[in-house]
């Protein structure tokens, strides 16, 4: 046999021609062979074992005499056998690609590509643990960077390799970080390997190999067998003796166990935590050839002396910045996929239980049980473990990779919340609270930008990972998986308020905008557990929850408002707080009417622009039907509400012009403007309806202040020149009387002066009732403090104006009074002077009650709308306001100014103008509304004065108006309130005279509608 050193066997060396040492076969062809005999290894039908046995150990003698590139592929080979040749071989293949192949082929320095494959292999096809252990310390043995080996396995192989990998990798590299460490959920499942039996056919006790030799004639002669070849200790001492040659050591197997302390018998290190494996022969001699565990200082200690290189392994402290950063960021994410993919295959099968699967037999949907399933779901613990320890999210990393490792991160929060609570449910929420959520609160210190990114409806392309993103997926889906990543993490308060507010008008938006009305359905389940009160996991109250649409109400432009009261519709079947919706309308509606709002130009190519009060009238009327409240609690806020709505419809709100009268179009149908007067007034109607009382105000003349002669008054008070009538009521709004300390500090007739007389003027008086008290009755009230009441409203005949008469209070009155009166006797700006026919009234419509301002608002606007049925349900509200609710007659005294000027100018002139034959709809509202209104103070002569103006007009189209009005009049009127009451039996005694004499109209178009008219009146309604 030629000479050939016993190196050459061991590590492959270019320089030596193999085949001219032994030329005598066709080495290449005889390799060919057993490939292609591998190929139809399982159509052979019998004595597979022996042939695969043989197969292999002509693998093995065959290696020594392969060419470079042939020996490179030789590993992957091998390991793709397994699975393929019986499982009972699967020990001694192992056993050559770790002892023999891979030592061969590896050359110093330098990486071998295919080691991670074959790798991946192993722990795929090989269901012996142990065999996992043999293959990886016999790498640790003869190569550095296993470590990356181990993350591309992670990073780019199958479930199954991941799953040995994984435990793997934390037994030969556990982390260091002491909160991990002392916690006890944190386990590996490994085995440890066992060395081969003495291959020395002499050998009785066939103990495990300890040494080995590449010698070939040892091997033949010992073992018959291709070099190298594994000796017990007693043959390997036998050989030493006798054939003169010096074997090898063999590595032994390292502990199952989690040994993560430094294993060297002279460590003095005050910290003896492990954090590398030296694998080298002169560390591990005094181990009994065991891998040894050192510490930071034992490793330095031991290896800086030595000026052989030894093979050490150390894992990463920190990813960033090292060359398998992108390999261990992607380990991660396909750690964390694992979760979601298993429980994306259970929701494939229906999401039936486990055990119902179980118990029809391991078969469901064509698919058997899987029985790896609970190991994959476990699997994402590791994946947590590197992320806290060795992927913390400091500020020098990479922006993009903690964005790819949040999304990740965030779906499979949303993955785990729908794990059964079992206990490995239970131990993945525990990761939660112990790592992940430190993890993201340094996310959001570090990276916020990039924590938003990830949660936003279109998250940037480098954070589309997981989930819907990883197969082919429509926009919807998207979104919702989206918005369960939002919900999942809701519960651990991650989510503050300036992060909703940034992140949930973007979902709210993105789901107004992209989604169809057929898709609200799928994001309602959603919508309702983050905004109902009962279900949502948000720390925040009601006000807080809903801050993100009242500040856009409240502070945006025209398009932030549209977009808010967009959101509010698409929240249509959730429950806003009123009190909050209400406030913010409010707001709302008077920032717009002091906002220039764009015109809508209908050309038909446009979409037409829906008002911004349509949308607000709108929702209200949902909410308040879907107020979860009871009626007597909605009708407590009912003055809220009729503020709001009289605000809202304060001016004109539709934003495009009223086509109604253009002859190519079809009036009501295509005037956008009518539709939506006619949407907004029906639903305050119905609302109305609602809050009103059923019961209907019986119509009747109540006992008010008596109508004064003024004439009469004046001369009267003048011809007593006395300065107070105490019987003469007043002309004034009611003032009340200040109390002094002193009944005797002032006296009646020093409350009102006469007045100068100017140029001949007769002398006129302001008069003032007063009430006298008791002394008595003076004495309860506390001497330092006495009660003060100022009068706001004040009347005026057009005579007083100018000759006012007032009185000044000497300081010695205001001393004892404590504070202030210059707060509270200060007019507003606001309030100015409004005339009447019985004087002027000092007043704002700021301070009038919710329901006068709605009545204002809605009569305001009644002459710009066309359509009779926005009349309709203008005059519809105004009735529930005035009838069912007492506006009107509760305001006969608290705010009678404004009655009286609402009577002139608002009530019956408007009223009487909607008095229609061709709109008898609109006069059964109109004529209860007039009886009522003839009833209350100045009504009657109003009303006379109104018919009266119309009747005598110079214009024969009026007069022909008010004898259509008229007879619609009293052709409609009920005759209960009529017969029982005497003002308004007057009131239409003026129309009856009026219309018998129009009869004889100098026009013969009035009379002859006036002859027609009482012709055919009912003879109830003359009776």
């Amino acid at each position: 046999m030629p000479p050939v050193p016993t190196s050459a066997f061991r590590r492959f060396c270019p320089t030596l021609n193999r085949v001219t040492l032994y030329p005598n076969l066709n080495y290449s062809g005889l390799y060919y062979g057993i490939i292609n005999l591998l190929d139809v290894f399982q159509q052979i039908s019998a004595s597979h074992l022996a042939i695969g046995d043989a197969i292999l150990d002509t693998i093995k003698a065959l290696y020594f005499f392969l060419q470079r590139d042939i020996l490179e592929q030789l590993p992957f080979l091998l390991a793709s056998q397994l699975g393929i040749l019986p499982s009972e071989l699967d020990k001694k293949l192992v056993h050559l690609i770790s002892t023999c192949f891979i030592p061969f082929i590896l050359i110093p320095k330098q990486e071998c590509l295919s080691v991670p494959a074959v790798l991946m292999m192993i722990l795929q096809h090989s269901a012996d643990l142990s065999l996992h252990t043999l293959f990886v310390e016999n790498l640790l043995a003869q190569k550095e960077n296993v470590y990356r080996d181990m993350i591309l396995v992670l990073s780019k192989g199958t479930s199954e390799a991941r799953i040995a990998a994984a435990n793997l990798l934390f037994h030969y590299w556990p982390i260091h970080n002491r909160h991990i460490l002392h916690r006890k959920s944190i386990q590996y499942r490994i085995q440890a390997w066992t060395c081969v039996p003495c291959q020395n056919t002499k050998c009785v006790d066939k103990e495990p190999s300890v040494r080995c030799s590449f010698d070939p004639l040892i091997s033949i002669k010992y073992g018959e067998t291709a070099p190298p070849i594994s000796l017990c200790k007693k043959c390997a001492e036998m050989v030493e003796s006798d054939d003169k040659i010096t074997t090898i050591p063999i590595c032994m197997p390292m502990s199952a166990s989690s040994n993560i302390v430094c294993q060297n018998k002279g460590c003095e290190s005050s910290k003896r935590l492990a954090v590398g494996i030296c694998f080298s022969e002169d560390c591990i001699r005094s181990h009994q050839y065991v891998p040894l565990r050192l510490c930071q200082e034992c490793l330095v200690a031991l290896h800086t002396a030595n000026s052989k290189e030894h093979i050490n392994h150390c894992g990463v402290k920190y990813a960033w910045g090292t060359a398998i950063e992108r390999d261990i960021i992607e380990a991660i994410v396909k750690l964390l996929k694992e979760t979601s993919a298993n429980l994306e295959g259970s929701q494939t099968e229906g999401k039936r239980p486990k055990w119902l699967r179980q118990l029809e037999g391991g078969h469901t949907l064509g698919r058997e049980i899987d029985k790896m399933a609970d190991e994959r779901r476990t699997l994402s613990r590791f994946g947590i473990w590197l992320l806290a320890t060795i992927c913390p999210p400091v500020p020098e990393a990479r922006p993009q990779a903690i964005a790819y490792m949040m999304s990740m991160l965030l779906e499979w929060f949303a993955t785990t919340a729908l794990l059964p609570n079992d206990s490995i449910g239970a131990a993945l929420e525990q990761l939660k609270t112990d790592f992940v959520l430190d993890w993201i609160n340094l996310t959001i210190m570090n990276h916020y930008e990039i924590f938003l990114e990830t949660l936003m409806p279109n998250p940037p392309e480098y954070a589309q990972v997981g989930g819907v993103w990883d197969r082919l997926s429509t926009k919807k889906e998207q979104m919702h998986d989206g918005l369960q990543k939002l919900f999942a993490i809701m519960p651990y308060d991650i989510i503050t308020l300036n992060t909703w507010n940034r992140l949930i008008p973007e979902w709210m938006q993105n789901i107004c905008d992209l989604m169809e009305n057929d898709d609200f359905s799928e994001f309602k389940i959603l919508l309702s557990k983050i905004f109902e009160p009962d279900l949502r996991p948000l720390p925040f109250n009601d006000e807080q929850l809903y801050q993100f649409i009242t500040n856009h109400l409240t502070t945006g432009d025209e398009r932030s408002i549209s977009n808010a009261l967009d959101w509010a519709l698409s929240l249509m079947e959730i429950s806003i707080p009123l009190s909050i919706l209400l406030d913010a309308f409010s707001k709302c509606a008077l920032r717009i009417s002091q906002m220039e709002l764009k015109q809508n130009n209908e050309n038909g190519l446009e979409e037409e622009h829906i008002s911004l009060h349509v949308s607000m009238i709108d929702i209200m009327s949902q909410q308040i039907s879907l107020s979860d409240q009871s009626e007597h609690e909605v009708k407590m806020m009912a003055e809220l509400i009729f503020s709001t709505c009289a605000i809202i419809l304060q001016k004109p709100f539709a934003h495009c012009k009223h086509s109604c009268d253009n002859p190519e179009l079809d009036e009501f149908l295509d005037c956008s403007a009518c539709q939506q007067s006619v949407f907004v007034y029906q639903t305050v109607a119905r609302l109305m309806e609602r809050l009103s009382p059923k019961q209907q105000l019986r119509i009747s003349v109540h006992a008010d202040e008596q109508i004064t002669d003024w004439k009469a008054q004046i001369a009267n008070v003048s011809s007593k020149n006395s300065p107070v009538d105490k019987c003469t009521p007043s002309v004034i709004a009611p003032v009340s009387d200040t109390l002094a300390p002193s009944s005797s500090s002032s006296s009646p007739s020093s409350l009102i002066q006469k007045s100068a007389t100017i140029d001949g003027v007769k002398l006129q008086f302001q008069t003032a009732t007063i009430h006298e008290t008791n002394v008595e009755f003076v004495g309860l009230l506390p001497s330092e403090e006495v009660e003060t009441a100022v009068a706001h409203a004040t009347t005026l005949t057009e005579r007083d104006v100018g000759c006012e008469t007032h009185h000044i209070i000497t300081s010695s009155l205001i001393e004892n009074v404590k504070g202030s009166l210059v707060e509270d006797t200060t007019v507003r700006e606001s309030a100015k002077f409004w005339n009447t026919s019985v004087g002027r009234f000092r007043f704002s419509l700021s301070d009038l009650p919710p329901q006068l301002c709605l009545i204002h608002s809605i009569l305001t606007n009644l002459e710009m709308e066309y359509e009779a049925d926005a009349h309709y349900y203008m005059l519809t509200t105004v009735k529930f306001l005035c009838l069912h609710c007492e506006s009107l007659l509760n305001a006969r005294r608290e705010h009678r100014g404004y009655l009286i000027w609402a009577q002139e100018n608002l009530l019956i002139p408007k009223l009487w103008t909607l008095l229609r034959s061709d709109r008898s709809q609109l006069a059964e509202l109109v004529i209860p509304l007039i009886m009522h209104c003839i009833t209350l103070p100045c009504g009657e002569e109003i009303f006379w004065k109104v018919v009266n103006s119309q009747f005598i007009d110079q214009r024969w189209e009026e007069r022909f108006s008010a004898v259509e009005r008229s007879s619609v009049l009293l052709q409609l009127a009920n005759a209960l309130p009529v017969n029982s009451n005497k003002v308004i039996q007057t009131s239409l005694s003026c129309c009856i005279t009026h219309l018998i004499a129009s009869v004889d109209d100098p026009n013969v178009a009035v009379a002859q509608q006036a002859l027609l008219s009482i012709q055919h009146m009912p003879s109830a309604s003359l009776k």
